[in-house]
């Protein structure tokens, strides 16, 4: 450091400079310099030496603090979507994703649960949105993190869950499957009818009978057969006639298989129809004649007759 000369020449004595760095002479109040006394040019006083230093600082710290704060709104923009593998872009972080929803992707607390598990696709700010697991287990997350995972099922498999009645007397039911998702409703455990149903059935020679549903949808016992006709191949006597005591049957009726009776013809056994002694035929030559028996045969007996027109 070089020595500053004595500001008053040779055989002046001083104290020392004053702040603006010009010469106090000794006994003279601090601060007071004679007019006569020079300022030393070419240099910056003190005083103005710290208040440029202090409003530069102040000028650095307000551009830091507009910095900083043009820096909050960019960085609470999103960056861009990076491609996939696909050549397609990602969700950012705060999209819903199918499953789920991330929060922003700057931070790093997680998306809120997705309402189904299908995974999102993932953006600059998360890895995934949601993804479908086991009691909304969350994804691994990216620069932000991560949506929590979403609800990937919808039941635990095995459960069985009842709707109420249905069909005759059942029960509607789903099950959850071994996917953790309800299958189908199905109506089980029903009865055979439905509550007063009636139900016709045939009986006898063609006869019908009825049951009735009873309220747990079960059937009730038959009642009486009904409306039957004849038994089909039974026969019935028919060209029945009476003279005296005697009553003969020649002919007779044999039941279809509709149950009912057919025409009346002669017996197997018959030859003719006795009517009561007055069935004839002509026989011989002419002139001659015979007549049907009570048994219902001929005579064979070929007698002669007048005026009766053989």
């Amino acid at each position: 450091m070089v020595a500053r000369p004595s500001p008053g020449g040779p055989g002046k004595r001083w104290d020392g400079w004053d702040e603006d760095c010009r010469p106090v002479a000794r006994g003279t109040v601090h601060g007071f310099v004679p007019d006569d006394v020079p300022r030393a040019r070419g240099t910056l006083t003190l005083r103005s030496t710290v208040r440029t230093y202090l409003t530069g600082l102040a000028v650095v710290w307000f551009m830091v603090a507009s910095a900083c704060a043009m820096g909050v709104d960019e960085e609470s923009a999103m960056p861009p979507k990076p491609p996939r593998l696909d050549g397609s872009t990602g969700a950012t972080g705060g999209e819903s994703g199918s499953g789920g929803s991330g929060s922003s992707g700057w931070t790093p607390a997680g998306g809120e649960a997705g309402a189904a598990g299908i995974p999102a696709s993932a953006g600059f700010g998360a890895t995934g949105g949601a993804t479908g697991g086991a009691a909304g287990e969350p994804p691994a997350a990216g620069f932000g993190g991560g949506g929590s995972g979403g609800g990937g099922v919808d039941c635990n498999p095995g459960e069985v869950q009842d709707l109420g009645d249905c069909g005759m007397c059942g029960s509607l039911q789903k099950v959850c499957n071994g996917s953790g998702s309800w299958d189908t409703p199905s109506c089980i455990d029903q009865g055979v009818c439905t509550p007063n149903d009636v139900e016709e059935a045939s009986c006898g020679n063609c006869g019908t009978q009825t049951r009735t549903c009873s309220n747990t949808c079960v059937w009730g016992s038959y009642g009486t057969c009904q409306s039957q006709g004849c038994a089909p191949g039974d026969t019935q006597d028919c060209m029945c006639s009476t003279l005296g005591s005697t009553t003969s049957c020649c002919g007779q009726k044999v039941c279809n298989n509709n149950c009912e009776w057919g025409t009346c013809g002669l017996k197997p056994t018959s030859q003719c129809d006795w009517d009561a002694g007055t069935t004839y035929r002509c026989c011989g030559s002419g002139g001659s004649w015979e007549w049907c028996l009570s048994s219902c045969q001929w005579s064979g007996n070929c007698a002669s007759c007048g005026g009766c027109g053989c």
